[in-house]
């Protein structure tokens, strides 16, 4: 796996990703092949700071969690570490060997995505309270090309979708969209 990174142009953001239902995504984005999801998890090291070995992943314990990874098990196309990933910066030299990540690659059809809603409601794994679902994070949506289509942040709760003309008249408006001008790092998956 290869993942590219490049700058979109509009890329428009809430902070009320949780208000973004997976229904409105699936009927409104255009041309998804892939979704991601992602996980993240802490190294510990022996009494002398050395050999790092992978601790736990978040939330992996938890049975819902257990029970979306093994259902979504035969959608599964890869998966990989990435340097950095969607509004998520490079880890520092200096630790990473206390972080890891890791996203893994789905193909995006009828039946993954019914094993999905069964799980999920929102596209920032949210509960009703707004709690973070204890879940993989981060689902993306991808076109067949690789192109990003919609991206999350879950922990902050935050959606992005990038467009190639401005928001005008658009239904996503009440979702209360904002056009971030900085240059974001956008993945590209290379599949």
């Amino acid at each position: 796996m290869i993942i590219g990174l490049y700058v979109i142009l509009l890329l428009y953001f809430t902070s009320k990703g949780n208000c973004i239902s997976l229904s409105y995504v699936l009927s409104n984005i255009k041309d998804i092949a892939y979704f991601t999801l992602s996980e993240e998890g802490i190294f510990a090291c022996d009494e002398n700071g050395e050999n790092p070995n992978l601790k736990e992943l978040q939330f992996s314990k938890d049975l819902q969690y257990q029970l979306l990874i093994n259902e979504l098990k035969s959608y599964k196309k890869t998966q990989f570490n990435p340097e950095e990933w969607f509004l998520r910066p490079k880890v520092p030299d200096e630790h990473k060997h206390e972080h890891f990540y890791r996203v893994i690659v789905y193909y995006f059809g009828e039946l993954a995505i019914k094993k999905l809603s069964k799980y999920i409601s929102n596209i920032t794994l949210r509960d009703k309270n707004g709690d973070l679902l204890h879940l993989p994070q981060d689902l993306c949506f991808f076109s067949k090309e690789g192109e990003l289509l919609m991206g999350t942040l879950s922990h902050e709760n935050i959606a992005a979708i990038t467009l190639t003309k401005p928001l005008v008249n658009s239904e996503l408006l009440k979702y209360n969209l904002f056009l971030y001008d900085e240059q974001v790092a956008i993945p590209h998956l290379k599949i």
